[in-house]
Parts: C-alpha cells; sequence; structure tokens
C-alpha cells in the first residue's frame, strides 16, 4: 500500500499540473524523495501502538510542513 510505483506516478502527475501554481516547490525529485519518507513515516507508524490518519483533513495536521513542504502544498 504504501509508495508503490503507480502511486508515485500520480503523484508526480500532479505535482506536474500544479508546478505553475508554486514553481519553486514542486520539483519531481524532490517530490518523490519527500514522499518515500512520509510513506516510510506512516508504515513505521501503523506498524506500532499509534493511529494513522483516516482522512485527509487528519493527514493536513498531522503534517509538519516544515519537515514535508510538498506533502503539505497538496493536501
Amino acid at each position: 500500500m504504501f509508495c508503490t510505483s503507480d502511486y508515485q506516478d500520480r503523484v508526480l502527475n500532479v505535482s506536474k499540473r500544479f508546478s505553475s501554481i508554486e514553481p519553486n516547490k514542486l520539483h519531481g525529485e524532490t517530490i518523490l524523495g519527500e514522499l518515500e519518507i512520509w510513506c516510510q513515516k506512516w508504515k513505521l507508524i501503523a506498524e506500532g501502538v499509534e493511529k494513522c490518519p483516516d482522512n485527509t483533513i487528519e493527514a493536513f495536521f498531522s503534517c509538519n510542513a516544515e519537515v514535508f513542504p510538498n506533502i503539505k502544498f497538496f493536501l
């Protein structure tokens, strides 16, 4: 479930579409690297005792913009 190649492709397509809105943030390699760390974070949390967000709003509030600025932008 976490960061499949299909998921990464979809994120890259969305980042290309929205790059004109925020050209200094949404770069392909940057967003993929950040996405991989984001997915690993939730994979580790899911394996532990903490609860993963159930929806986008919860994910938004769980996202540290200093660590995951592109993910926060997408959310």
